[in-house]
């Protein structure tokens, strides 16, 4: 939040873009270590960075690459502590030193992003579970207990002073609350679920983050194809490499455990693509062998074009319809947009729909849109700053309601400076007030706010959405 820009989602955006690439760069040192091969450790970031959702999220006001960068930080040197990687500029470390380190990192890793929680448990089921722990339970039992005496130590430093003095939490529910007030709304935690159907929905997400999310439900051939893939990875990476391949399956499980109790999103599966990478590397990937000599290899991309071609032949249909809609209505991008930055939005209809409409209204228009998503598209790609009518004129009780999940950075964003009557008063005064919905008709909050005098002023076509414009009554003045 430091960067000198006015708009602080366009400071959230570079931060991201920024921390994709210096992901990059360490998955690549990660896995040329992991592989002994700098054309594999290339390979492996090109596999990172390439995913659909990846480039999406890196460019729509999230959080999750500078998530990765310190998941990454914590897994570099823990890996390395372990004896599963040898990196030089660790080579002369003490090991409780290293596992201090990696405590410190633990802390600032899981007050970067909540997800890095997982983190916590990980380390020490990764420790308890490794091969050589039966014969050197002392050692590591020791740094074990260095690695969260620090990591304790240090979230406290930081998460303690931030809830008394920034927060104003004077208890222990309300830390709590503010800590996990994602998990603690209620929102997005569901723990009523049929496991049969979560798996599919897991699946289902993962697909979306690879290839966006377009694609319907898989079919069951489809499914079986994926079991049986995985499977063959975890049987191949095993025998590659049995502590790699326990502590990233583990990493894994952990992370579908979140996803079944939590939002059932492409998102989440970000985090899955480092465990996810490093048991498909240790599968395909034969260490000291060049590149065209991999018989791993071979059989990854038969296998994966075999999916590929499915998916695709399957879901023709989806994608069709998907061109069709894009195809006809295409928004005008500004010339600054080179080819790449207009493919990746074809995918991005909140981007579109916010490109559109600031080429359409006036400057001086007042934007109201239905959900927070969309004001998220206007601060990134234009220099508007719409408003959600479901938050004007609330009190503080309304947004610590727990089903409303509003986190003190969301509030920063979200919350509207301005009252409905000043909204009001500037439109009576002869300023245009649009509403941005996925319906043809307000929603009930509108017309409390500002009453059914409503009228359309385009469909923009995309997914049905329309922009309505209101009409001030006959002979008032402000």
């Amino acid at each position: 939040m430091v960067l000198p820009f006015e708009d602080a989602m366009l400071v959230v955006t570079c931060r991201e873009v920024t921390f994709a690439a210096l992901n990059a760069a360490l998955v690549y040192v990660l896995f040329s270590e992991i592989l002994r091969s700098r054309s594999g450790g290339v390979l492996v970031s090109l596999a990172f960075t390439l995913p659909l959702e990846h480039w999406l999220l890196a460019t729509r006001g999230e959080e999750k690459d500078m998530m990765l960068f310190f998941l990454l930080l914590v897994m570099l040197p823990f890996f390395h502590l372990r004896g599963w990687i040898h990196l030089q500029v660790f080579r002369h470390i003490r090991r409780s030193r290293l596992a201090a380190l990696v405590g410190g990192l633990l802390a600032l890793s899981v007050a970067v992003h909540l997800q890095n929680g997982l983190l916590v448990p990980f380390l020490l089921l990764a420790t308890a579970l490794s091969r050589d722990f039966r014969a050197n339970w002392r050692r590591d039992l020791y740094e074990l207990a260095i690695l969260y005496g620090v990591a304790s130590i240090s979230a406290a430093a930081f998460f303690l002073p931030v809830a008394w003095w920034a927060i104003g939490v004077r208890d222990t529910k309300g830390f709590l609350r503010w800590l996990f007030e994602y998990h603690m709304s209620g929102q997005w935690v569901d723990t009523h679920y049929v496991f049969a159907q979560r798996i599919l929905q897991a699946y289902t997400a993962f697909r979306q983050y690879l290839f966006g999310w377009h694609l319907p439900a898989p079919g069951g051939v489809e499914c079986v194809i994926a079991l049986g893939l995985l499977t063959l990875v975890l049987a191949r990476a095993w025998r590659a490499h049995r502590d790699l391949c326990l502590a990233n399956a583990l990493f894994l499980g952990l992370l579908t455990f979140h996803f079944f109790n939590y939002r059932q999103e492409p998102e989440p599966w970000a985090g899955a693509s480092i465990a996810g990478l490093t048991l498909v590397a240790l599968a395909s990937w034969q260490r000291d062998l060049p590149v065209l000599r991999q018989p791993g290899l071979a059989l990854w991309v038969a296998l994966i074009s075999v999916l590929g071609v499915l998916i695709v032949g399957t879901y023709r249909n989806a994608f069709d319809e998907v061109a069709r809609l894009y195809a006809g209505n295409a928004a005008s991008y500004p010339a600054r947009y080179g080819a790449l930055e207009r493919h990746f939005q074809t995918h991005l209809y909140e981007a579109q729909i916010a490109l559109r409409i600031d080429l359409t209204v006036e400057n001086e228009a007042i934007i109201l849109v239905e959900n927070r998503h969309l004001v998220n598209a206007f601060r990134v790609y234009t220099d508007r700053m719409p408003i959600v009518p479901r938050y004007l004129d609330r009190t503080e009780e309304y947004f610590n309601r727990p089903n409303v999940a509003l986190t003190v950075l969301s509030r920063h964003f979200y919350i509207p400076a301005s009252s409905s009557n000043m909204l009001r008063d500037l439109a009576l005064s002869g300023r245009p007030l649009y509403y941005v919905t996925g319906s043809r008709h307000p929603k009930d909050r509108v017309i409390e706010l500002f009453g059914n005098r409503w009228s359309s002023a385009a469909s923009l076509n995309f997914r049905n959405w329309h922009m309505l414009r209101w009409r001030a009554p006959r002979g008032t003045t402000p």
